[in-house]
């Protein structure tokens, strides 16, 4: 037990060491987004309009770091998002109803930065994975609904640096590859699409856990 014990101290040490070269840098944070959620109907005749969700929530660990010490412009950002989705229902140009989903995500972004000062340009690029816990819904969640949901999310922003703190203004917009509901809920002669689409306006407030690199040159 002794030797187990000394054996992960050591490679704890050694971690903590490979996370302290210069120039890498870890936040963490929160970020708060208003949604603007879409469903790409086929056929578009079901709805689809874009419908305000503001309730979106993030709690984020943000890691840049240099490739090969060299070029100082990537990132990789994760998380935990708890949030709200929506989506508006017709019959031909008639809104017949907006039902609301709670739903849980995990982002994996890939966060490239470009420094300016106390300023960064941020370009994001990644994946999503999601569940839908909950829905407005009278009667709950019925069998053709689909919970799970996976896809991409892009889009850009800007950064404000004030240690040890940081700001982000971004807009991100998310597609999501799993339907809404089952293709054959309306029967096996006419298919029906819908894939989540999604405008993100957030700004969050992180915390730097690293120390700015003048004062890791001066110990």
């Amino acid at each position: 037990m002794r030797k187990i014990s000394i054996i992960i101290t050591i490679i704890s040490l050694i971690a903590v060491k490979a996370a302290a070269k210069e120039g890498d840098e870890h936040l963490i944070g929160v970020k708060y987004s208003y949604n603007l959620s879409g469903v790409m109907f086929d056929p578009p005749t079901m709805g689809g309009d874009f419908t305000p969700a503001p309730l979106n929530i993030s709690v984020l660990y943000t890691y840049y770091h240099s490739l090969w010490g060299k070029h100082p412009y990537f990132g990789l950002q994760t998380g935990l998002k708890y949030g709200q989705e929506a989506v508006t229902l017709k019959s031909g140009e008639t809104v017949t109803g907006i039902e609301r989903y709670n739903i849980i995500e995990l982002p994996l972004i890939s966060q490239f930065r470009i420094n300016f000062g106390q300023f960064r340009f941020l370009l994001n690029i990644g994946g999503f994975g999601a569940y839908r816990l909950s829905i407005d819904r009278e009667g709950g969640f019925q069998d053709y609904d689909i919970r799970y949901d996976y896809g991409i999310i892009g889009g850009g922003g800007i950064g404000f640096i004030a240690r040890p703190f940081e700001f982000h203004l971004e807009c991100n917009y998310k597609y999501g590859f799993s339907d809404l509901y089952a293709n054959d809920r309306y029967g096996d002669e006419r298919w029906v699409y819908s894939n989540t689409n999604h405008i993100m306006i957030s700004i969050g407030i992180y915390v730097h856990l690293d120390k700015p690199v003048d004062k890791r040159r001066r110990k």
